[in-house]
């Protein structure tokens, strides 16, 4: 019944096609879910090439590469003009969140990976979220960010709520309530700020 009410709710826009791209990530940025593990969290994430590149920070082959050279990845990532990406199938486990504990019951240390499907956005984050994002140059190059890039588009809402569904119509063990539709910042507070303070939960139902 929750389920059908959220699809209620959404906006008329997000009942166009799913549209999903595939950009597969090579073997080494994801690994096999352990086999009594479910999936019962979305993971939502932000991230960008502005560190690099603070007036081109959007590139999703320059986002590619950089997941593939660091070894991680996310199942999906959403364009800022609502474009989804497939980076890693469902059946596997993301490199995601990595090391980290839920703030509840079970806590998964270490382990959410296994239980969850990690959803990257591009966006960058207030000034204070991206602080410790860049390691030097910090008021300089944060500044030369266009206020467009800063935040969520309307797309991306959009999308966003798509995906959603389309996780939960095939992952029916994800509870929908806001101890497993989390931010990746509640799974790692110590280190991570996103998806940030700019990410409305209420265009997600929450």
């Amino acid at each position: 019944m929750i389920r059908f009410l959220l699809f209620l709710l959404l906006p008329f826009s997000v009942f166009a096609q799913l549209e999903i791209i595939n950009k597969p990530l090579p073997e080494h940025c994801y690994y096999k879910r352990k086999a009594e593990a479910n999936i019962e969290y979305v993971v939502l994430h932000f991230c960008s090439d502005v560190v690099m590149n603070p007036q081109n920070p959007f590139q999703i082959e320059r986002i590619h590469q950089i997941f593939s050279e660091y070894k991680v990845s996310s199942h999906y990532l959403i364009d800022r003009d609502g474009t989804i990406y497939r980076f890693v199938d469902e059946g596997f486990a993301a490199k995601h969140a990595s090391y980290g504990s839920l703030p509840n019951p079970p806590y998964l240390e270490d382990e959410l990976n296994h239980h969850s499907i990690g959803i990257e956005m591009f966006s960058i984050g207030t000034k204070e979220e991206m602080r410790d994002f860049f390691p030097m140059y910090f008021e300089e190059k944060y500044n030369l960010v266009s206020p467009y890039d800063i935040g969520f588009t309307e797309a991306q809402y959009d999308s966003l709520n798509l995906l959603l569904s389309d996780i939960y119509q095939r992952n029916p063990d994800i509870p929908l309530d806001r101890q497993h539709i989390i931010g990746h910042n509640e799974y790692q507070p110590y280190r991570r700020t996103d998806p940030g303070s700019l990410f409305d939960w209420s265009r997600i139902g929450f």
